[in-house]
């Protein structure tokens, strides 16, 4: 229906989840997560695709506007995903902000993601109308008047971000986010985006250049940021950086077909 109502225009996000201790609050035991996970997404791509929804041949009463199916997308960090992905021409964006990998690491997933589009050239690639899967990264970002001010902002705000986002974990006793992260050393290492909007513009051209990817996510609203502090740096990133990004995918060897921001 929403595809129906919109024109055309849905894309839709499938994810596992990467807390497991969520998974108990439903009485589903984490180990078989993955299994539940891969039964349901099959699916529901088989009732998109045909049309038949149950075994007993129910039909849909309304099939989406864009078929076999809307643009699929599955956010992962998980490495060795990514190429099973590019065969089934599912979008993906690997990593999520502090705990995305090296660029180094993010360009040679993204060879074998489209290595895998490669593989299946039968594949509806994304889905209907869209030719080239999107492999991209998501980072946190923040835009600021100046360098040392939007970088001792980005700070205050992840610090209090990472708190909100471990905290099931750490209420569980659980030791793999006991410790603070840097989050200084976070934006020298790319994997939070703080600064002005030239140097926001110059962090994120090199990136998209050397990780090969053709999306990119932006978080502009996290942890202790303000409505108007999200706001500015957004209207900072739209006015002052995204126009030169666009220009940067022509260029950058990401596969046929232009790139995407996504803000």
């Amino acid at each position: 229906m929403l595809d129906q109502l919109s024109g055309g225009r849905l894309e839709i996000g499938f994810g596992k989840g990467g807390n497991p201790y969520e998974l108990l609050a439903y009485g589903i035991e984490p180990a078989g997560a993955q299994r539940r996970y891969d039964e349901t997404l099959d699916a529901v791509l088989r009732a998109l695709d045909t049309g038949v929804i149950s075994a007993d041949g129910a039909q849909m009463p309304l099939r989406p506007r864009q078929l076999p199916h809307p643009p699929l997308w599955y956010p992962s960090s998980n490495p060795q995903s990514v190429a099973r992905l590019g065969q089934r021409g599912i979008n993906t964006i690997l990593g999520f902000s502090f705990r995305s990998p090296s660029i180094e690491d993010t360009r040679r997933c993204r060879d074998e993601y489209f290595a895998g589009v490669a593989a299946a050239p039968g594949t509806a690639a994304g889905g209907a109308g869209r030719t080239v899967p999107r492999f991209g990264i998501l980072r946190n970002i923040y835009v600021g008047e100046s360098d040392r001010a939007a970088r001792d902002r980005a700070i205050e705000a992840m610090d209090v971000f990472y708190r909100q986002f471990t905290a099931v974990w750490r209420q569980h006793g659980d030791p793999r986010f006991a410790e603070p992260q840097d989050f200084a050393r976070a934006i020298d290492e790319g994997r939070v985006i703080a600064g002005s909007a030239a140097t926001v513009r110059a962090r994120l051209t090199a990136m998209i250049q050397a990780s090969g990817c053709n999306h990119v996510a932006g978080a502009f609203a996290f942890g202790s940021l303000t409505y108007p502090e999200a706001r500015s740096s957004l209207a900072r990133f739209a006015g002052d950086v995204a126009p030169a990004l666009r220009s940067v995918y022509g260029d950058t060897a990401s596969g046929p077909g232009r790139g995407q921001l996504a803000e």
